[in-house]
Parts: structure tokens; sequence; C-alpha cells
């Protein structure tokens, strides 16, 4: 079982999908892996205050990076594109995405 089978078996994040994983080594011998997500197709994005799901643009924004739990010493970090939504109550925001802190590394 690959690491993005077992992250989408396991780490059911609904609307989002993992479709690749990368693993670096700095010159120090540091390794990490970056796991590459995706939202669902036809899935919209959901308002952080309110929950709602709502219109979606905005799609090429800059990736984020959020840290994940570390598989054997190793950390992985979440990589994944914000889309912003537009919510009728409080307006244009970034996207809730479950199971991430606000503060990205």
């Amino acid at each position: 079982m690959t690491l993005i089978s077992l992250l989408n078996h396991l780490v059911n994040y609904k609307g989002f999908v993992a479709t690749s994983d990368k693993l670096f080594e700095d010159q120090s011998g540091k390794k990490r892996i970056e796991v590459y997500y995706r939202p669902r197709k036809g899935s919209k994005g959901k308002c952080p205050l309110c929950g709602r799901s709502c219109p979606t643009y905005d799609t090429n924004r800059t990736p984020r990076q959020f840290e994940f739990v570390p598989i054997f010493m190793i950390p992985i970090f979440i990589v994944y594109h914000m889309r912003r939504v537009k919510c009728p109550v409080h307006g244009v925001k970034t996207e809730q995405v479950p199971g991430v802190t606000e503060s990205p590394i």
C-alpha cells in the first residue's frame, strides 16, 4: 500500500484527494515528505466561519504547506492550493480545510 492510498483510506478529508507525494533530502541528510492534495471534482469550498458550502473561485493561488503527523520520524507536509469562497453571509474568505490550523508553515 502506498502512502497516497494509506492517506486517502485512513485520513479521509471529505472533498479532498491526495494525488502525489515526493521525498526530499537536504544537504545535511534530513528527509521530508510532501503530499500534494487537490479538491475532489465537483466539491464546493466551505466558509471558515459558518461552514456553509459556497461557490469557489481563484484556484491558481500559490500553494501552502501544512505540517502533518510524522511517519517513522520523517516530517510530512501537506501541500494544497487554497481556494477562495464567496459566502452569502461573510463575503469572500479563504476556504476551510479540515485538519489544518490557520497558521501555515
